[in-house]
């Protein structure tokens, strides 16, 4: 029950990063989105291989189901929140969307659990929801370190 689910909102995350407007190019979000799968990938190898804090269910179905959550719905989200992050003008607009998007994967978060995709032994949601809250964190720092910097060119103290 759970893959044709996860499919469809495969398909409309996909659709929504396609015709959103999107402040950054092609290779700041192709960034963004290697950097947040790194992070998901060792985050959750982590903690349950090493820590064994959860558990994965024993179906294949499941397993594309946690493929589809880890390297698409993540990533895809956290570009969303920084496309939309970098529109806003003001600051209270910023951090309703920031709780907003924080409360989206811990939507997401929420399903695996209901699923039976994900178990939690020694976790909870809190747990995952400061683990999102700093996904979107570390995807604002990138954000911050691959914008373009307005620095003006000079001919002076060329060495060629």
């Amino acid at each position: 029950m759970a893959l044709p689910l996860y499919l469809t909102i495969a398909i409309l995350v996909i659709h929504s990063l396609f015709y959103i407007r999107k402040p950054l190019n092609f290779l700041r979000n192709s960034i963004l989105y290697m950097v947040t799968i790194f992070i998901a990938t060792n985050y959750l190898t982590l903690v349950r291989m090493k820590f064994h804090l959860m558990e994965k269910s024993g179906g294949h179905w499941d397993y594309l189901s946690f493929l589809l959550y880890r390297n698409l719905f993540l990533p895809a989200v956290v570009i969303i929140f920084i496309n939309f992050y970098l529109r806003q003008e003001s600051g209270k607009n910023k951090i309703f969307l920031y709780l907003l998007f924080t409360f989206i994967l811990i939507g997401f978060d929420w399903l695996n659990i209901s699923f039976g995709i994900l178990k939690y032994t020694h976790w909870n949601l809190g747990f995952s929801g400061i683990v999102d809250a700093f996904y979107l964190l570390v995807a604002l720092g990138v954000m911050k370190m691959i914008l373009p910097n307005n620095v003006q060119e000079s001919n002076n103290h060329e060495g060629i």
